[in-house]
């Protein structure tokens, strides 16, 4: 054979030999990445997971709430809607799109797809779906971790869906202002009843049990029976005005308020629907009221006051001045609908301020002043969220750190890596460069204008120090290493906004050379000179 035919077979065979070792060594590398756990975000042990926070729509929650204005984080899109708070997310819709944002950083999460049509009904979480109707009349089912679409049905061809959808024994429970009231299937979407009243319906319904309660523009408040595939109306009571706020489930009673030209607040009794007491105030409102520990908390916008009302009141009709069943009441800028935590009194206002109140004395705690007007609050895990405009502000407390565990498969061996980090949500762990440059890398998004830090511990077997930190490529603001002999723990901070955070070693996965490299170089060498050995021509 001619030296040169003989030396560009052999380079034929060598560029096989590199292009199958290449192949295999990227399929262990994806292994190792796909195998990669999915993790959780910070726990949410006090959720808010509906608009007025509970099926009853008290809008009260044991939680405890900021003390003071100090926000925490901003989030920044228009036309946005009151916020629900579960699993770790804050999940809120603005203008034809609905968003998850991490609980502790604010950091967007997910993004549904834009729907055709404006979101402004209050969202509604239940069975891992996220549920919001829109104003061309269609309600959505998404998937409260990914937030794609599940199920869409159409209620209405000529109204709109701007109440909560109540979310209760399998069913998804919401009006129309073309004058329905509907129960759907929570899980497939279908069609179950619809109850036809005498006016549009923006009143969010109350669930209590299988009692469905809600107003309409026809003046009147309505409590169904839902037992079966038809309900059946269990009582009626009718005011001089039409009632759009969100009755509120307490003590035996529901409560809720009418519009012009009445001004009143009523409280009847849950079961028959019978007149407790009436509360006639200054001017007109239509704010939906909050029930906690015996006392009816209300605001009213036009009348720019706050009240505290004894729920137990003797039976029978009053008006503002009258002591015998007020607590106290405050004079606000035209507030939003209240909402309790931890002795205070949250709400919006359109002196676009957020107000805290004693629960007990009625006075101002604090309050923080926005561009626009604020809405209707909601609290959970000690902080409060609320949205206007222009956005979404977190106030509280930074959330304590937050331990993430990552497991990585390679080589035949199982390694968990462990970040320990505040104020920032981590990206997923790359482990990509682990085998061919020492190296792994995650991505940090954080709260702006704090120091952050991390504590990441790396098992020693996986990838073997002295380490180099870099943050974006630079040093961080400082760090230090400490090891146990199996594993070793990085400490280092950093200024917090998007970075990147890659660690470099100088050992990687012992085992990997001995027990996988040689026997598939070793393969893969005998493989190449059978094929080389069919394809050389003979002499």
């Amino acid at each position: 054979m001619p030296p040169i035919k003989f030396w560009g077979n052999m380079i034929k065979m060598r560029k096989m030999k590199i292009t199958l070792f290449s192949a295999a060594l990227i399929s262990l590398l994806l292994l190792g990445a796909l195998s990669q756990v999915a993790y959780a975000l910070y726990p949410t042990t006090d959720p808010w997971p509906m608009y007025r926070y509970d099926l009853a729509r008290t809008g009260s929650t044991t939680s405890t709430a900021p003390n003071t204005n100090a926000t925490l984080w901003s989030w920044a899109t228009w036309y946005t809607g009151t916020p629900v708070v579960v699993d770790g997310k804050v999940i809120v819709a603005a203008s034809s799109k609905v968003y998850a944002l991490d609980e502790t950083t604010g950091v967007k999460l997910w993004e549904s797809i834009s729907f055709p049509s404006s979101l402004w009904s209050p969202l509604a979480v239940g069975y891992g779906r996220v549920y919001v109707g829109s104003t061309g009349g269609y309600l959505y089912a998404l998937d409260a971790s990914t937030g794609a679409k599940l199920w869409e049905y159409q209620a209405t061809t000529t109204g709109q869906i701007n109440t909560a959808p109540a979310v209760a024994n399998g069913r998804v429970y919401f009006g129309t202002t073309d004058n329905y009231l509907y129960a759907i299937d929570a899980y497939t979407g279908a069609y179950i009843w619809r109850y036809t009243v005498g006016g549009a319906i923006y009143s969010s319904p109350a669930v209590d049990g299988t009692m469905i309660c809600f107003g309409s523009d026809d003046g009147k408040v309505r409590a169904l029976n839902d037992t079966g595939s038809l309900p059946a109306l269990k009582w009626t009571y009718p005011t001089a005005a039409r009632v759009r706020c969100t009755p509120a489930v307490g003590d035996g009673k529901v409560f809720f308020s009418s519009y012009y030209p009445e001004y009143s607040l009523f409280a009847v009794d849950k079961t028959t629907g019978q007149h407790v007491w009436k509360y006639t105030m200054s001017s007109y409102g239509e704010n939906s009221p909050a029930f906690y520990d015996g006392i009816v908390y209300y605001t009213n916008y036009y009348a720019q006051k706050a009240y505290a009302l004894y729920a137990n009141a003797v039976p029978g009709n009053y008006t503002e001045i009258d002591p015998a069943i007020r607590k106290w009441s405050t004079t606000v800028g035209y507030p939003t609908s209240p909402v309790i935590a931890d002795g205070k009194v949250y709400f919006g206002a359109g002196d676009a301020k957020l107000y805290a109140l004693n629960a007990t004395f009625g006075d101002i705690i604090w309050t923080y002043k926005f561009t626009y007007a604020p809405g209707e609050p909601i609290v959970a895990d000690g902080r409060l969220f609320v949205s206007m405009y222009s956005g979404l502000t977190s106030f509280g407390s930074p959330y304590p750190p937050v331990t993430y565990d990552y497991t990585v498969n390679i080589a035949g061996s199982t390694f968990v890596v462990r970040l320990v980090i505040a104020s920032a949500t981590p990206g997923q762990l790359n482990t990509a460069g682990l085998i061919t440059l020492k190296k792994i890398s995650y991505t940090l998004d954080g709260i702006p204008g704090i120091t952050g830090s991390s504590n990441i511990t790396i098992p020693n077997e996986m990838l073997g120090g002295p380490y180099i930190v870099t943050v974006d490529g630079g040093l961080p603001k400082s760090s230090s290493e400490v090891t146990n002999g199996t594993h070793t723990s990085l400490y280092f901070t950093y200024d917090h906004s998007v970075h990147t955070v890659e660690i470099t070693g100088i050992t990687v996965v012992t085992e990997f050379p001995s027990a996988i490299i040689l026997p598939l170089l070793i393969t893969i060498s005998l493989i190449a000179v059978t094929l080389a050995k069919k394809k050389l021509p003979k002499n």
